[in-house]
C-alpha cells in the first residue's frame, strides 16, 4: 500500500516522537455502496494553516506518522476529476469543493458559458467525506469531536475513525406530455440556481448560483428524462431553480422550454435525492426524416416559459 504525505515546509518536528501506530480509518456505514479508488486525509495544526496530507489507495485508510497535538481533520475520496478540491493551504475552514467552467449545451457540444448572470459549470463527481473539528493526539490515545457532538470520542489504540457520507445530491427529472417528439434531432437540458461551491468543514452550499448542463434522453414517445449530480441548493435560498429543455428539430429550428421547479427542489422530502416532474410541451411538427443542420449557436432560439404552478 502506497502512502503520500504532504507537509507544510514551515514545520520542524522531532519525528522520532511521532506515534507511528496512529491510524486513520473510514467506516462506510453512511455510504455502504461507495467504492472510491483512494482516500485523502488532511490534518491541520490547530489555529494555523500548517497541514499534513496522507493519500491511501482504496477506501479504508492506514497508518500515518503525526506528532502529538491538536488538529482539525478532513477525509475525502481523492479520485474525482469533475469535482475540484481547493488547496489545503487555504486552511481547514477555507477548503471548498467546486467544479470547472463548462458550456450550456455541453452534452451535445458548444453553447454559451453563462445563462443570464449565472456561470455555467460542470456537474460534479460524487464526493464522500467527513470533517472533524477537533482531534487531540497524545501518548495515551486519540480523542475527537465531530458533527456538533457535545462529547468526545476516545480510542486508546490511536485509531481515528471517520464516517464518510455522500455530499453531492442526486437529481432525476422527467418531462412528460410532449407532442411531436419524433421530430426532435438532438436535445439537452440545464438546471439553474444551484450552488457553485461546498464548504468542506461544515457542508454549507455556497453562492454564487450556477447553471448545470444536463443530458436529456427519450424515455418514451412522449417523455424525456435525465439524471445528474449537483452540489445542491445554496444555503441562501434566494435563487429560483429552472429546468430548461433545449431541442433541435430535424428541420433545423431550435426551441427551449423553461419550467420553474423551485417548489419541487426546496420542498423535496430528501434534499440529497430529488425527483422533478413537469410536463406539457407542444412541439411544432418536423419530419422525422429531415436532414436539417445541427446548429448549437446562441442565436435563433424560440424560448417558451411554461407555468406549472396553476
Amino acid at each position: 500500500m502506497s502512502l503520500l504525505a504532504v507537509c507544510s515546509c514551515s514545520l520542524i518536528y522531532d519525528y522520532d516522537n511521532c506515534p507511528d501506530e496512529f491510524s486513520v480509518a473510514s467506516d462506510w456505514r453512511e455510504a455502504p455502496t461507495a467504492e472510491p479508488e483512494g482516500m485523502a486525509y488532511i490534518f491541520f495544526a490547530d489555529d494555523t494553516r500548517d497541514f499534513w496530507r496522507y493519500d491511501f489507495p482504496g477506501r479504508y485508510g492506514g497508518v500515518v506518522p503525526l506528532p502529538d497535538g491538536c488538529y482539525h481533520a478532513i477525509g475525502f475520496n481523492d479520485d474525482t476529476s469533475a469535482t475540484i478540491i481547493s488547496e489545503p493551504s487555504d486552511g481547514f475552514r477555507g477548503m471548498k469543493a467546486s467544479t470547472y467552467r463548462s458550456r450550456l449545451y455541453d452534452s451535445v457540444g458548444g453553447g454559451p458559458d453563462s445563462l443570464g448572470t449565472e456561470p455555467v459549470v460542470a456537474c460534479p463527481d460524487q464526493l464522500w467525506m467527513q470533517a472533524i473539528d477537533e482531534v487531540t493526539l497524545t501518548d495515551d490515545g486519540v480523542r475527537w469531536r465531530a458533527d456538533g457532538s457535545a462529547s468526545m470520542e476516545y480510542c486508546p489504540n490511536k485509531i481515528l475513525t471517520l464516517f464518510p457520507r455522500a455530499m453531492m445530491a442526486s437529481y432525476t427529472y422527467e418531462i412528460t406530455d410532449i407532442k411531436n417528439l419524433s421530430g426532435v434531432r438532438r436535445m439537452c437540458a440545464a438546471m439553474t440556481g444551484m450552488a457553485s461551491e461546498l464548504s468542506l468543514c461544515d457542508g454549507v452550499r455556497c453562492l454564487p448560483a450556477a447553471t448545470l448542463p444536463v443530458k436529456a434522453a427519450r424515455q418514451s414517445d412522449t417523455s424525456v428524462a435525465g439524471s445528474f449530480l449537483t452540489i445542491g441548493l445554496p444555503a441562501e435560498n434566494a435563487v429560483e431553480n429552472n429546468l430548461v429543455l433545449y431541442v433541435w428539430l430535424t428541420d433545423g429550428r431550435k426551441f427551449s422550454y423553461a419550467f420553474d421547479v423551485t417548489d419541487q427542489t426546496r420542498n423535496a422530502p430528501d434534499a440529497m435525492n430529488v425527483h422533478i416532474k413537469v410536463g406539457g410541451i407542444d412541439l411544432p411538427e418536423s419530419s422525422p426524416a429531415g436532414e436539417g443542420a445541427f446548429d448549437v449557436s446562441v442565436d435563433g432560439w424560440v424560448e417558451t416559459i411554461i407555468n406549472i404552478k396553476g
